[in-house]
């Protein structure tokens, strides 16, 4: 599956992966944490506007990442779909692998996913020190991204800014 990504939809993918990759490991450290926000936040254009500049480089990290990604699986003996389909059938039926499931494919997915998760997590590190050496609060920029999430407009200000 090949994506020609326009900068409005790569934006939203980014988006989409920062959720997963940045957001949802982070939320757990801060729940405890609660300010108690009944309304939405609003922010300064300035935050905004480093929040978009901290966008573009983290972009730049999802784009290599990505890339890197591809690169393991140009190397692999899998495709992209075997892949998928063997880590669904660990994923859904709780077992250890997929019934026509060859050794040799356990042995290169268990080698794919391993690389796959040591970028993820190379990616997810490099976002966070992007977000802290642009002077931004992991804090600060969760709540920006939880609000574009929710308030298209303000997501549509962000990304006019980028």
């Amino acid at each position: 599956m090949h994506f020609q990504l326009t900068k409005k939809g790569f934006f939203l993918i980014t988006l989409t992966a920062l959720f997963f990759f940045l957001i949802a490991p982070l939320s757990a450290q801060s729940e405890g944490s609660g300010s108690g926000q009944g309304n939405a936040p609003s922010f300064e254009d300035s935050e905004l506007q480093k929040f978009a500049q901290v966008m573009e480089e983290i972009q730049s990290v999802q784009t290599e990442s990505n890339q890197k990604i591809e690169s393991a699986f140009s190397d692999s003996s899998l495709s992209k779909q075997r892949f998928n389909t063997l880590y669904q059938a660990r994923k859904s039926g709780n077992q250890q692998k997929a019934e026509d499931e060859t050794s040799s494919e356990t042995k290169e997915f268990n080698k794919l996913a391993k690389q796959i998760q040591t970028i993820q997590q190379s990616s997810q590190k490099q976002m966070v020190e992007t977000v802290r050496n642009n002077d931004m609060t992991v804090q600060k920029f969760n709540q920006i991204v939880k609000a574009m999430r929710s308030n298209p407009e303000l997501g549509q200000r962000v990304q006019e800014m980028m």
